[in-house]
């Protein structure tokens, strides 16, 4: 895998983390119920990443953006959805936390994939 790959996976994960994040606090309150809001988060999340990961798998490829993209889509609507049916969330700090979340599902992804697969040559670009 490239360089190239590898940082367009982290640039994407990361706007598409801070993407649900900002969603997901804007659409959610104290005045939501937690199971509610942690299922209609995790649904629209995965169902933002599965479009988010057809488009941007024409740059990435489709199998390298579409794991850790649903994995995102799933954990952060989960997780930003809940916080903010806590407390109140403003909407720049549900993108921050939607961020984190998504570079912590693609290291996940990435840590995962080298275990089961073992070491891979990074290739430079052109």
């Amino acid at each position: 895998m490239s360089t190239a790959f590898i940082l367009g996976d982290f640039l994407s994960n990361l706007a598409f983390g801070a993407f649900i994040g900002a969603l997901s606090a804007s659409a959610f309150h104290p005045g939501w119920g937690m199971l509610p809001a942690m299922l209609i988060g995790m649904i629209a999340g995965m169902a933002l990443a599965f479009v988010w990961s057809t488009v941007v798998g024409i740059w990435l490829g489709a199998h390298e953006s579409h794991m850790p993209t649903m994995l995102t889509g799933m954990c952060a609507g989960m997780c930003i959805s809940m916080i903010a049916a806590m407390e109140s969330l403003a909407v720049g700090r549900g993108a921050q936390l939607g961020a984190a979340v998504g570079l912590a599902c693609l290291l996940f992804t990435y840590a995962m994939n080298a275990l089961l697969r073992g070491k891979q040559k990074l290739r430079s670009v052109g």
